[in-house]
């Protein structure tokens, strides 16, 4: 079992982390600019067409990245997402030299409609590929999405703050606030495309998910020719899904773990003396050692076991039970197997959700309540007389850090929620947050009342989808972790849309 250092020295919990605020950066800087919308577009509702454009697309995007999973590279769909967010941002920034004018508002719709589909192309591919590593590493992507708008409302008020409060500073701080946008995603491309496959913790967290990967395609072919191995696909799951252990002495861990150390040719023959003790009568998937020989790097030994088990054992797998077929095809993006091209089988995608369906109705609930609210009815709905143009940010900007604080709880394992069950009922009782607005708005209610319901609305919602995002992979075998990933995030952008459209409710 490799093991987990829990150091917060950790650099590859840093670069989710970023990462994690990459693919909602753009997001967060669109709608966070609500005063300059408003001034450059009044009368628009331009906050809700911002939703109206950006979620669509990225569900749609999302449901068919999920339909024709592993059709594309899943280190391409990261990539041309980042990049993509870093070109929109900057079209945003030449659309602000034109006039205000109806052309350029569509302009600025079809940029953000943009963002929508880079988002879906990104973001499902990173926490299907993060739900294979440790869980702490899905709970930093959680976080750096928390982390994006808590940066983002804060820059927007550094922005605004430091020039003067008339049309022509405004506008300079928007292209200001916009261009450091565009900046921190390119960072972030730079980030995940030089940086993070060039980390040993890295490596070495790959070449472990790809055994795990290994020994449970081993352990279903076993299983269904009548052989006793299941326990196997029992232990990856187990070793997949737990919390490692801290780090033990040097000379226990040289004693207890001397295949770290080891070339990835070493571990192949390793692999491939289980295999023969697993297949004593010559049935083993690998049985040709200058095959595993020949590889050099745990993504090809992926695509080769592939390939293998294809034609290996009587009827092959590839023409086998569904259940054989989803367990091979799952495994084309297993932690950064995303350079493979594999030609396996497309997995059953639908067959993982209903070991999972408690937590993917309680995003779809999480987001549906809280995009009913965020950020049209803290925007447009409620007033102040003292804070003016500033009360919609600082609204924006206390249930961002409410969030970010929610996602970030789930971090200490003794406060994190385990039962799918309790994490559904919970949710239920968010719906309670639309009367209180109601009722608040309705009422008049003044900043105090309204900034305790956007905190409270905040911390529910970061700390409800931290646990779901994190108990997901973890609730099904290690070689459907991506595709529980990528239907958590599908259900996640589903609730938005959903909430999304609820919020125009509040305008009738």
């Amino acid at each position: 079992m490799l093991v987990q250092r829990r150091t917060p020295n950790d650099p590859a919990y840093w670069c989710f982390l970023l990462l994690g605020a990459g693919t909602l950066f753009p997001w967060n800087v669109l709608i966070t600019a609500a005063d300059f919308w408003e001034a450059r577009y009044p009368g628009k509702h331009t906050d809700r067409l911002l939703t109206v454009c950006y979620l669509p697309t990225n569900l749609i995007v999302i449901a068919a990245m999920v339909h024709w999973h592993g059709r594309i590279r899943t280190r391409l769909r990261i990539t041309a997402g980042l990049l993509g967010f870093t070109l929109a941002l900057v079209g945003v920034v030449w659309i602000d030299v034109l006039p205000p004018s109806d052309a350029s508002l569509a302009a600025v719709l079809l940029l953000v409609a943009l963002c929508g589909v880079c988002d879906g192309l990104a973001q499902g591919a990173l926490f299907g590929e993060v739900a294979l590593l440790p869980p702490r590493y899905t709970q930093a992507l959680v976080a750096g999405t928390a982390a994006s708008g808590v940066v983002v409302s804060l820059l927007r008020i550094i922005t605004k703050a430091t020039l003067p409060d008339t049309e022509a500073g405004l506008r300079r701080s928007a292209t200001i606030y916009f261009c450091i946008g565009a900046a921190v995603c390119a960072a972030c491309t730079i980030v995940y495309a030089q940086v993070l496959p060039r980390m040993a913790s890295m490596r070495q967290h790959r070449q472990a998910a790809l055994e795990a990967a290994l020994r449970d395609a081993s352990s279903v072919v076993c299983a269904e020719n009548g052989g006793t191995a299941g326990w196997k696909l029992a232990a990856a799951s187990l070793e997949q899904q737990g919390e490692l252990s801290p780090p033990l002495p040097p000379q226990q861990q040289q004693r207890q773990q001397p295949d770290l150390e080891l070339s990835f040719e070493d571990r192949s023959a390793v692999a491939l003396q289980d295999s023969q003790q697993l297949y004593p009568g010559g049935s083993s998937p690998c049985r040709d050692s200058d095959t595993l020989s020949a590889l050099h790097s745990p993504d090809q030994a992926l695509l080769h076991n592939q390939r293998g088990f294809s034609s290996s054992t009587s009827g092959g797998l590839t023409g086998g039970s569904p259940r054989r077929r989803h367990q091979l095809g799952s495994l084309r993006g297993a932690v950064g197997g995303s350079d493979v091209a594999c030609s396996a089988s497309r997995p059953e995608t639908w067959t993982v959700l209903p070991q999972i369906w408690q937590l993917a109705a309680a995003l779809v609930l999480i987001y549906t309540v809280t995009l009913s609210i965020f950020p049209g009815v803290l925007a447009e709905d409620v007033h102040s007389a003292e804070l003016g143009s500033w009360y919609p940010v600082a609204l924006l900007t206390a249930f961002n850090i409410a969030d970010f604080i929610g996602k970030t709880v789930p971090s200490m394992a003794a406060l994190r929620l385990r039962s799918q069950r309790a994490i559904l009922v919970t949710t239920l009782s968010r719906a309670l947050f639309i009367p209180a607005f109601h009722f608040a708005a309705v009422g008049g209610a003044g900043p105090a009342v309204i900034g305790l319901l956007a905190v409270l609305l905040g911390l529910s919602n970061g700390y409800l989808t931290a646990v779901s995002m994190m108990l997901g992979p973890a609730a099904v075998p290690p070689a459907a972790a991506e595709v529980a990933g990528n239907l958590m995030v599908l259900c996640l952008i589903a609730g938005l849309c959903i909430g999304a459209a609820g919020s125009f409710v509040w305008l009738m």
